[in-house]
């Protein structure tokens, strides 16, 4: 696995912006598949950010890497690792002295007889009951085909999971799973990937009637000045900030692999295929769900201003009533001192009916915004189960494939008691 240009592929990794942060994010999601390990290696490590979360959880693990640059990164780090071929050091290794191998983003970049061989010799140095995590781009990925894939010099093949279960099986593994990493769902669609993430507008239910009925609106809202917070419709400068948040951007251009001839024949014919058939379909989904998407906020927004406009219209005539209740207060000061008895109690009588006016429109006031909160949550929801809709179209763009070595027969029982339990344990770690 020499390389004719040394370092070339840790350059390439951060001239595409691949980072620490970034790959501990991801590969977070394979670290519980090792926690019954209690030696790990991680073949073709990179810069060693597994290694290092192997290390965080007290396990024995050793990384291995051909990459100059990718090993003095690792090393500057103080982790555990070497800087070899991973074949020539997979040979120089006892039988059974690891429990545990993994490996991401290899096996694409081999032959299928050294993805074998590589399969093989992780047999071999497993213990009995060791598991193996094989990591590769998702060949059901429509990312992956479109874009993932060809970005990277050194791609050899695509291998479907279950083509590399076969390999695991024929080599002698047991328990053979498949899945996809959750955390590299949706690429191609960020924004509506975001939109989920956010956080739903919080409730006013159980919000006394009589208090200010002053609401956290979402920050495409900005209150208006007045005696008491009202909601209202944002400048013109910002009007398409919500609009912003349902854009579905994506890229389909397929990159030439090579100058040969028989590479600018795949290249026409992919984008041919791309043009004909994938392209129009995803343009038109995306134009169709954005103009979904847009009309549905359109419709949301009249219907906030409407309602503002109502709510506007019932403060002026709180406004007035305070005036009133005022100009009430004023007249009975003034009534104290000229009049007795009657003429009291009938103002007096006078402001508890203002006072009840009063507290009926503020009752009013409150169900009107909690009925536009509502309504906001309403849509929120609506736009929430939109954007899961479209990030179920495209997949994750990695997939995954782990197995164990079989232990001998009377640890049979035992092992699957393990087994299941493991299982259990990595289900419930998975969003």
């Amino acid at each position: 696995m020499e390389t004719q240009f040394p370092g070339m592929d840790y350059d390439f990794l951060r001239y595409m912006g691949v980072f620490p942060e970034n790959q501990r994010r991801i590969q977070s999601h394979y670290t519980p598949y090792f926690e019954r390990c209690q030696r790990v290696v991680d073949l073709a490590c990179g810069d060693a950010d597994f290694v290092g979360m192997l290390v965080e959880r007290g396990i024995e693990v050793i990384g291995v890497d051909s990459d100059d640059k990718a090993f003095a990164a690792a090393a500057s780090k103080g982790l555990p690792v070497v800087q070899a071929d991973v074949f020539d050091w997979l040979a120089a290794q006892p039988d059974n002295s690891f429990d545990g191998v993994f490996s991401a983003h290899l096996i694409e970049h081999l032959p299928y007889p050294k993805v074998v061989e590589l399969i093989e010799q992780s047999y071999r140095i497993l213990q009995p009951g060791g598991v193996i995590l094989l990591v590769t781009p998702n060949a059901r990925s429509l990312f992956s085909h479109l874009e993932m894939f060809y970005t990277h010099f050194g791609h050899v093949t695509f291998y479907h999971p279950r083509l590399v279960s076969f390999f695991l099986d024929r080599a002698g593994f047991v328990n053979l799973h498949t899945d996809e990493n959750p955390i590299t769902a949706s690429p191609l669609l960020p924004d509506l990937r975001r939109l989920l993430q956010e956080p739903m507008p919080p409730a006013i239910a159980g919000q006394n009637a009589s208090s200010s009925a002053e609401v956290t609106l979402p920050n495409w809202v900005w209150p208006t000045e007045s005696p008491t917070p009202l909601p209202s419709l944002p400048p013109a400068e910002k009007a398409d900030e919500f609009d912003q948040k349902v854009q579905i951007l994506y890229r389909n251009e397929v990159p030439l692999q090579g100058r040969t001839p028989f590479h600018y024949l795949s290249y026409w014919a992919k984008k041919l295929l791309t043009g004909w058939l994938v392209r129009p379909l995803t343009d038109s989904l995306a134009e169709s769900l954005a103009e979904n998407a847009q009309a549905q906020a359109c419709s949301a927004q009249a219907q906030v201003s409407r309602m503002q406009e109502e709510m506007a219209a019932n403060n002026r005539r709180l406004a007035e009533l305070f005036r009133q209740m005022l100009e009430q207060q004023q007249a009975l000061a003034e009534a104290r001192q000229q009049m007795v008895g009657e003429r009291i109690d009938l103002l007096c009588q006078s402001l508890q009916q203002l006072h009840g006016l009063l507290q009926q429109e503020q009752t009013i006031r409150h169900d009107q915004v909690s009925h536009l909160e509502s309504a906001e949550r309403e849509i929120h929801q609506q736009l929430r189960a939109f954007a899961a809709d479209i990030q179920r179209l495209n997949g994750p763009f990695e997939a995954f494939i782990w197995a164990y070595k079989p232990v001998e027969v009377n640890e049979v029982e035992v092992n699957e008691v393990e087994v299941n339990e493991i299982n259990l344990e990595t289900n419930e770690e998975q969003p």
